[in-house]
């Protein structure tokens, strides 16, 4: 998240926050002289609406809505100013103000100077204004569930009964992803990569192939290129009936987890060892559990903004590798570079020979921070130099978002780096 050192929206305290997201936050306005006064801040810090995406404009003013409708069904104004100035804090946030014909400025814009008012008209000010205060609660609670979100189900997973396999036309698959995605996938070495990867897979369908997984553009589902705070690459996926999800290193909860995966389980134990000390720092043996509530479902990560993207997005039953240098890595290179031009902090966890060849992609200059390991297979997670387990990377990627101003991940949903994730 990009934050300015001297701005006090990027910086807040003292702010009472009644709804946030990773995006945005609404906060109540200590303004005893009208009651209901609420702001919607952006997080980052931007200037002016044209500076977000189309998809980010349209959700920060359904939040304005949100709270606009909320106002209107809770304290009935006679009017509600919205308003967007940033003159002298340019960080965009939006004023929502109910407004009613009694109050000391109507109809005047509230920092204008107040009008004449009689003593009547003072005093039914005073009594509408403490008719309100009692409300307040009520408009709290109701924006609060007004915001949040409704449980869904990930349209891109596979239900339980339901095959893993490639399910129809590739290009079909594009059609539900983020527009900026889209327009990645446009530009010309993608794109020609694309159309023949769809006559590719379409003649391996039509001989029989077998191929996984079903949604193979499934890890960009979560996050658009903004959104992404951390990045792990994968090869292709797992070749086993019912395991690969579109998301690298993740098998559903009901499966076994693969050796690479369940090294990965042993550094989150090291990183971050049980509250009651079963893990006591140190690798556990034979099947290994995952950390707090994680399972083999990586899916909560991908929902913290962490892209689990393999280099290649689909493979044939019981034949690793059968689809690379079959036009996937150019998609995949141009999905990696928008990610890296995005100005938002991001950590790149680059593990094993495959995935540090991906580092040219990347921008030199230090914008991201870039994390080297061997790959978690157990054929190198203990080689040094860079052996895997002890690396430390989720910890060292959570101290780095927190420095930089951004939330980290949860990364054992147990709340780890609690303390640090409230940065952003």
């Amino acid at each position: 998240m990009t934050q300015h050192d001297d701005c006090p929206l990027c910086h807040p305290t003292g702010e009472r926050v009644l709804w946030h997201n990773g995006r945005l936050r609404v906060i109540a306005v200590d303004d005893a002289g009208y009651p209901g006064y609420t702001r919607v801040i952006w997080n980052d810090h931007a200037a002016e609406m044209t500076d977000l995406t189309p998809q980010e404009r349209e959700a920060f003013m359904a939040v304005v809505w949100q709270v606009e409708q909320a106002q209107r069904q809770c304290l009935q104004p006679d009017k509600i100013n919205l308003a967007q100035f940033g003159n002298m804090v340019p960080h965009l946030h939006w004023h929502a103000i109910p407004r009613w014909r009694e109050d000391s400025h109507f109809p005047q814009a509230i920092w204008a100077a107040p009008p004449e008012r009689t003593p009547q008209q003072a005093q039914a000010w005073e009594a509408r204004k403490a008719h309100l205060l009692q409300q307040l609660p009520d408009y709290y609670t109701r924006l609060a569930a007004a915001l949040a979100p409704e449980p869904q189900a990930d349209p891109m997973a596979p239900a339980p009964d339901e095959p893993n396999t490639l399910n129809g036309p590739l290009l079909t698959h594009l059609q539900n992803l983020d527009e900026v995605w889209k327009e990645t996938l446009r530009e010309p070495e993608p794109k020609n990569a694309l159309r023949n990867l769809a006559a590719f897979l379409k003649t391996r369908l039509a001989e029989g192939a077998e191929i996984y997984p079903r949604y193979p553009f499934r890890a960009l589902s979560y996050a658009a290129p903004d959104s992404v705070r951390v990045v792990i690459l994968g090869q292709d996926p797992y070749h086993g009936p019912g395991q690969a999800q579109g998301l690298c290193f993740s098998v559903p909860d009901d499966f076994p987890a693969p050796p690479s995966l369940q090294n990965i389980f042993k550094e989150l134990a090291l990183e971050y060892p049980d509250p009651d000390g079963a893990a006591a720092g140190r690798p556990q043996r034979g099947a290994v559990r995952p950390p707090g509530n994680l399972g083999h479902d990586l899916t909560p990560w991908a929902e913290q903004g962490v892209l689990l993207l393999n280099t290649v997005l689909t493979v044939e039953s019981g034949q690793p590798a059968s689809h690379a240098k079959q036009g996937w890595e150019a998609v995949t290179d141009a999905l990696i570079q928008r990610v890296a031009r995005s100005p938002q902090p991001k950590v790149f966890m680059l593990w094993g020979s495959h995935a540090q060849a991906k580092r040219q992609l990347l921008p030199a200059d230090g914008e991201h921070l870039v994390l080297l390991a061997n790959h978690p297979s157990p054929l190198s997670a203990l080689r040094p130099p860079r052996p895997f387990i002890g690396c430390n990377h989720f910890r060292l990627a959570n101290e780095w978002l927190s420095a930089q101003g951004a939330q980290t991940i949860d990364w054992t949903g147990m709340g780890c780096d609690e303390s640090a994730a409230d940065g952003g």
